[in-house]
């Protein structure tokens, strides 16, 4: 990869600096194959030597979502127009001495290249941009990751790459198999959402993959769709991964990557809310700047006695349920299973086979 400048080097002639936070627009960075992306780089004023926090995805890099935070369920007012979509605030994270690196993706924004749907291209892109991060003068060499959706599946791939600085991943509802999660759940084709989500990339200067034809194309798995799905064996960094029980594109592939990961340092919250306001709300962002002030900035604040699973259990009509009760494992090693079967005349399921089983599919 090119040695590219430090920050303090662009910082002088194009820094921004408001309430606190010294903001570079459009930062050059190039990577190992020579095409250049260029990200936003938010820290505190006139610090040095902080960790940075990165947030990675093709939706732009800062605010161009006017208003649809509150749609989806987020306060207005809750966020600085600072906050990439999906990503965290830089102005509550630079408050408490972080940087956020916000980049475009390849072939986004004005970022080089052609764009892609996940996989091990976006993962080594990712891993270049860390290694960059950690060169840079104001950095301390730890850099992590952060975000939702998009923003959390990428950690998957891009902690698969065992980017060195690479010192911990924070994937907050985040699916590990585009083919199994998005483009073909049970091999059978995802006709709204990929579509719905296609339209919200390829604006940038070069092509985009068209993941609906490919999903056409490669009806079943194969190796385009073996690329897709996150090496979670390589990932031995601390993690900190969320699953929303109602959110059916990310639940199972957040639990799959929690349970995946060969890290010995991880932790999963398994809750009722919506991804994004859970993302935001005050005392969960309070919870993971725990976990990143243990591992980016090495305070020893008890952390690790955080139970390893907290989950939700949830009531049939929303009068008996429990909030982030503490477990060990998951799924939980007391779990009992129950057969149930198809019943043809009934139209629902019994416990025990014979007359009635669904005969034919």
């Amino acid at each position: 990869m090119e040695e590219s400048a430090g920050l303090h080097a662009v910082l002088a002639p194009g820094a921004t600096v408001k309430d606190g936070i010294c903001y570079d627009r459009d930062v050059a960075v190039a990577l190992r194959d020579g095409t250049t992306i260029y990200t936003d780089v938010y820290r505190p004023e006139g610090a040095t030597g902080v960790p940075a926090i990165v947030a990675w995805s093709p939706y732009g890099k800062r605010a161009g979502y006017a208003g649809m935070y509150f749609m989806l369920g987020v306060p207005e007012g809750t966020n600085s127009e600072m906050t990439k979509f999906e990503g965290p605030d830089p102005s509550y994270w630079c408050h408490y001495g972080y940087a956020v690196i916000n980049p475009d993706a390849r072939g986004a924004g004005n970022s080089e290249g052609d764009e892609s749907v996940s996989g091990s291209g976006e993962g080594r892109d990712g891993s270049d941009l860390i290694e960059w991060v950690a060169a840079q003068e104001c950095s301390n060499g730890k850099v992590g990751l952060a975000g939702d959706s998009w923003l959390a599946v990428s950690q998957w791939f891009t902690a698969a790459q065992q980017p060195p600085h690479l010192a911990c991943i924070a994937p907050w509802e985040g699916f590990v198999d585009v083919y199994q999660s998005f483009a073909r759940p049970g091999g059978i084709m995802q006709t709204g959402l990929m579509g719905f989500i296609a339209g919200f990339i390829g604006y940038g200067p070069g092509r985009v993959e068209d993941i609906v034809a490919m999903a056409e194309e490669h009806p079943v798995m194969d190796a385009y769709w073996e690329d897709k799905v996150a090496r979670l064996e390589r990932i031995d960094v601390p993690a900190y991964v969320t699953a929303g029980w109602n959110t059916a594109l990310h639940s199972r592939g957040s639990i799959d990557g929690f349970r995946g990961i060969a890290s010995t340092h991880k932790w999963l919250v398994a809750h009722r809310e919506f991804e994004w306001p859970y993302f935001y709300t005050p005392e969960n962002l309070e919870d993971l700047r725990r976990f990143f002030d243990r591992y980016l900035k090495g305070i020893r604040n008890g952390w690790e006695l955080t139970p390893r699973v907290r989950i939700d259990v949830m009531d049939a009509d929303d009068s008996d349920h429990a909030s982030k009760r503490a477990e060990a494992e998951f799924p939980l090693a007391r779990t009992h299973y129950q057969e149930f079967f198809l019943d043809a005349e009934a139209k629902s399921f019994s416990r025990a086979g014979g007359g009635g089983i669904l005969r034919r599919l």
